[in-house]
């Protein structure tokens, strides 16, 4: 799923309507992983998350979130 077209195109769409809603990176981050996830992150995610939006942006953030384990998986 990392590359698929399908898969950068919903992460686009995706960190649209994140942006839209929240403004700040922590907000957006903290909305991406709730709507994604169903849960927020921990402290540590949201500190991780933090660097890796200014390194890589938000539409990256939201591929990399519909890439774990927990949302490709049912526990």
């Amino acid at each position: 799923m990392r590359n698929n077209r399908l898969t950068v195109a919903i992460a686009k769409h995706f960190a649209a309507r994140v942006a839209k809603e929240a403004t700040t990176p922590p907000a957006q981050i903290d909305l991406a992983f709730r709507l994604a996830l169903g849960r927020p992150p921990s402290s540590n995610e949201a500190e991780a998350m933090s660097g890796y939006v200014r390194e890589h942006g938000l539409t990256n953030l939201c591929r990399l979130i519909f890439n774990l384990n927990e949302f490709n998986f049912v526990d």
